[in-house]
């Protein structure tokens, strides 16, 4: 099944990746390569967000593998996740390794969380800090946000955000605020944008998807 998100995913174009590299580079041009295709909502059956950042792994021509996944322990599950680890040759000239994480968060509904997810991906040096920046904020470090402040926000949909992700990722509210910043700014939702309303469109989303099953139910 293809996947479906809310908004279109930029065209990125990529190939193999020259060595040596510092660890740094490499992490923020992994970053610029998957983040046009884990941005927003997908439904899918088959993780297809999570097979196009393998196949950017192949096309980059770096020795990576799949180190482990697995579903939280709720029933149903509300999350999925996979770690990877990537080999390559610093800077120094010497073998060195990344590590990461790929969480697909459930935003579907009580019965079928994962019919609808976000994917985060995080990368870094250590095992147990990726491991912590993954399951504690779900998004990538830093974030699409990084360096803005609310009020270079749309107000409304800030504040509609930052319900919607204190039930889907946070009880936080400020973790749940840099969220709902993140996706807003991947949207192009600043204050003096006109592009599309991000929560607007998700809740019109879900209300469709409610219809559509009150309608099969009867």
């Amino acid at each position: 099944m293809s996947y479906k998100t809310i908004f279109h995913l930029a065209q990125v174009e990529y190939g193999p990746i020259e060595q040596p590299i510092s660890k740094k580079r490499l992490i923020k041009k992994l970053y610029d390569l998957i983040t046009p295709h884990t941005r927003g909502f997908f439904h899918d059956e088959s993780w297809q967000p999570i097979h196009k950042v393998w196949e950017i792994f192949n096309e980059t021509g770096l020795d990576w593998n799949i180190t482990g996944s697995r579903y939280d322990g709720s029933m149903p599950p509300e999350r999925k996740e996979w770690k990877f680890e990537i080999n390559f040759t610093n800077n120094r000239g010497r073998p060195d390794k990344i590590y990461g994480n790929i969480v697909a968060a459930g935003g579907g509904s009580v019965e079928d969380p994962l019919e609808r997810f976000d994917v985060t991906v995080v990368m870094s040096d250590s095992r147990k800090k990726t491991t912590k920046i993954a399951r504690r904020k779900e998004r990538i470090p830093g974030g699409m946000a990084e360096g803005k402040n609310v009020t270079d926000f749309d107000p409304s949909q800030l504040a509609k955000g930052t319900k919607v992700e204190m039930k889907e990722h946070s009880t936080d509210p400020n973790i749940a605020t840099e969220i709902a910043m993140d996706h807003l700014e991947e949207a192009g939702d600043c204050a003096s944008c006109n592009g599309a309303k991000y929560y607007n469109l998700l809740e019109n989303m879900e209300k469709k998807i409610e219809k559509r099953k009150k309608n099969e139910s009867n």
